[in-house]
């Protein structure tokens, strides 16, 4: 199995490749996701929600039209975020699908992923709470259950469990692969600080450079994916890990 650094080379190449693409793509997605928020807004200047906001308890009436918007503004967020998702997944795969197709199959996995985050997120969470460890061990095994829903078409819990058996007999490897992004993202705040310190609007330009950073890691994430799918424990390998 290739080692982390030349899986983030091969996603860095892929990212390269395919640059035109995920741009076009990702200005769409978030031309779309600024869009999903001027129903909001209109909704709030027709209502004179911010008036009344700003001076009193605001009447139910002015709030009901935004509470009925709201969840739908989460499923459209977590819909164009689940489809740039798609997008990576197959990028990572050095294949390209029409941008429709990404909107299609983002639609059919936006309630699995949905039921996912609210799931492991909330074991995550509770584990973190509790005791701390749980939490990181609950946060690793669960670490591929997102590619799980995209690639093997399981059900969110379904890939939790698909997810934990991958990383079985291997905990400590997918660490190792895991801990990368994270290591690369807090090296990139770091430089940005130091170098885009005394910069106006330096937060925001710093931003803007972390997109493509994103995306490469993105990539990463589904080229480790890959590297376990393909790469399975085999028997004697996980009695050895047990010992």
């Amino acid at each position: 199995m290739a080692s982390p650094l030349d899986l983030l080379k091969t996603s860095f190449n892929l990212f390269k490749k395919h640059f035109v693409y995920l741009l076009v793509f990702w200005l769409i997605d978030f031309g779309l996701t600024l869009a999903a928020f001027i129903p909001l807004i209109i909704i709030a200047v027709t209502t004179g929600m911010f008036a009344a906001i700003s001076h009193a308890i605001p009447h139910l009436n002015t709030l009901l039209p935004t509470l009925i918007y709201i969840p739908v503004l989460i499923l459209l967020l977590l819909w164009f975020s689940t489809s740039l998702t798609v997008q990576l997944n197959a990028v990572g795969q050095d294949q390209r699908s029409p941008f429709r197709q990404l909107f299609s199959v983002g639609w059919q996995k936006t309630w699995p992923m949905l039921v996912l985050s609210l799931s492991a997120g909330f074991l995550t969470t509770l584990g973190f709470v509790l005791f701390i460890v749980p939490g990181l061990i609950f946060s690793v095994w669960f670490s591929f259950a997102g590619p799980v829903i995209i690639n093997e078409h399981l059900g969110a819990f379904a890939s939790m469990g698909r997810s934990k058996s991958l990383i079985k007999g291997r905990f400590w490897t997918a660490v190792k692969y895991l801990i990368l992004p994270f290591l690369v993202s807090l090296a990139y705040s770091l430089l940005t600080s130091v170098a885009l310190g005394p910069v106006p609007l330096a937060k925001s330009l710093a931003s803007l450079l972390y997109i493509p950073l994103q995306l490469i890691l993105g990539v990463y994430s589904f080229q480790v994916y890959f590297a376990f799918r393909d790469h399975p424990v085999s028997g004697s390998q996980q009695l050895s890990a047990n010992s």
